[in-house]
């Protein structure tokens, strides 16, 4: 269990899950042999841009479910 330790751990920081890869002189020419580095580049892609269209889709199918919100019914806040 050690001995996987010894290769797991450097190629998880190595891979720009912690600490992104252009900050690391080393890191930028030992990354590309990391397969964790393209499965960290796809999950961040996932997150970043297809996650927020997901939302939006929901919310939209949503709507056209219920109806769009009715704001006017909300109660007035005083400041």
């Amino acid at each position: 269990m050690s001995m996987l330790n010894t290769v797991r751990l450097p190629l998880i920081f190595i891979s720009g899950v912690f600490i992104p890869i252009s900050t690391m002189p080393i890191g930028q020419e030992i990354a590309p042999i990391s397969p964790l580095t393209y499965g960290n580049d796809i999950l961040e892609y996932v997150y970043r841009k297809i996650a927020f269209f997901t939302a939006a889709g929901y919310r939209g199918a949503g709507d056209l479910y219920t109806g769009p919100p009715d704001h006017s019914k909300l109660p007035l806040q005083e400041v």
